[in-house]
């Protein structure tokens, strides 16, 4: 299969692009003196708390950016407030991704991932229902993102925490196997 030079052109600018930092420029022409365009980072204003719980019975950690459902779940469900993991977008724009969020009532595992292929496998094949799109991400580290840690219990239950600290005690510790980066959160200011 041959490939034009323009459609190879425009395939490495979209590639080097998306790459860029937030902090990163581009300039618009060939000349270094030209003016260059910032790479715009979506608005930290709209960015809201993702509510942290725990159940150590259970050993089930639960996130949310809904004040009442967290609430309900402390008080009702007996779950620990554990603070806030971060802080997610409540609006999509071209460099977030959703954050969609299942439900295992067997289990009692709440699931987020960003990957439609994995939230339609985990829906298909073990037993996890849909519950909605919890908020948006960035998936690559621009904009001064924090990593959000995604780890997994031997009892296939999983645990997010953007505490590399935490992160390490939960491998070492506690059983639970590390699965990568979920995407990038806001730190609490």
């Amino acid at each position: 299969m041959k490939l034009s030079p323009t459609f190879v052109l425009a395939l490495l600018c979209a590639i080097l692009v998306k790459a860029l930092p937030a902090n990163t420029t581009v300039s618009e022409g060939s000349d270094d003196n030209e003016e260059k365009i910032p790479v715009p980072c979506p608005d930290f204003q709209r960015a809201i708390p993702l509510f942290r719980a725990g159940n150590p019975q259970l050993r089930n950690h639960f996130y949310t950016t809904d004040y009442n459902e967290f609430w309900y779940m402390v008080m009702e469900r007996k779950y620990l407030n554990d603070g806030y993991a971060g802080r997610l977008y409540d609006t999509h724009d071209r460099y977030t991704v959703p954050v969609y969020r299942l439900y295992n009532q067997w289990t009692y595992d709440h699931f987020y991932t960003t990957s439609e292929w994995e939230r339609d496998d985990y829906i298909s094949s073990r037993g996890y229902q849909y519950e909605r799109v919890a908020g948006y991400i960035l998936p690559s580290d621009i904009c001064s993102g924090i990593p959000l840690f995604r780890l997994i219990s031997r009892a296939k239950t999983h645990f997010y925490t953007t505490n590399p600290k935490e992160r390490y005690e939960a491998v070492t510790y506690q059983g639970y196997a590390y699965e990568g980066i979920l995407g990038y959160v806001q730190e609490m200011r």
